[in-house]
């Protein structure tokens, strides 16, 4: 887990390039919502957007990769932002896929579908269509909450930065010693006379008036 996008989809690719088989790419269509907007900006530059919500433009994927579903497409079957799946089979427009947990209605086909960003820094809101899911290896603090791991851990290149990451980062793996924690220590540089050096650090991010009841 970490808390960048740009860092995620990058662990992603390289964790994936090391599975046996033929990596697919699948890049994504972007287009803003308003066609007048359209004549303005560049498809090129929506291309470069990770935004909340949304996958990214580059898209790796590959039969045998693990991957998880940030969208509810058939919640009845239990098909639900936040399940987790096994690539069966790939082509350019379906991904045939098996839940990791197994059970009924265990398959799923999943198509490229649109989807509207929920927070960027683009100007207009803008629409990608692309297949509805991410890397599972690697998560965003914010996409592995509600997750259960038996093991698991945090690369923290950079400290958290919103209130509560660390500790729904934390809370993941029921067993403390199975959970790893990577924590840059040159943000401390400053400070690093003040620390004991025998210890790693890393900075929590609490909002007082989050916690007012």
């Amino acid at each position: 887990m970490s808390s960048r996008n740009d860092l995620i989809n990058e662990k992603n690719f390289k964790f994936m390039e090391k599975l046996p088989g033929e990596m697919k790419i699948s890049y994504s269509r972007d287009t803003c919502v308003d066609d007048d907007d359209n004549v303005i900006h560049d498809p090129d530059i929506l291309n470069r957007i990770n935004g909340s919500g949304v996958p990214p433009h580059r898209l790796p994927l590959k039969v045998g990769a693990t991957i998880i579903l940030i969208k509810n497409l058939d919640v009845r079957r239990g098909h639900y932002n936040g399940t987790r799946y096994m690539i069966t089979n790939l082509t350019d427009n379906l991904i045939e896929a098996e839940k990791v947990i197994g059970g009924e209605h265990s398959k799923i086909l999943i198509p490229r579908i649109p989807m509207i960003s929920e927070s960027s820094s683009f100007p207009v809101p803008f629409k990608r269509t692309q297949f509805p899911v991410l890397g599972a290896y690697y998560l965003t603090i914010n996409r592995a909450q509600g997750q259960t791991l038996i093991r698991g851990g945090m690369f923290l290149d950079r400290s958290v930065l919103s209130h509560g990451h660390l500790y729904v980062g934390f809370g993941r793996c029921g067993d403390p010693r199975n959970f790893f924690v990577y924590a840059n220590q040159s943000e401390f540089e400053n400070i690093k006379a003040n620390l004991d050096d025998t210890k790693t650090c890393t900075k929590n991010i609490i909002c007082p008036e989050m916690m007012e009841i």
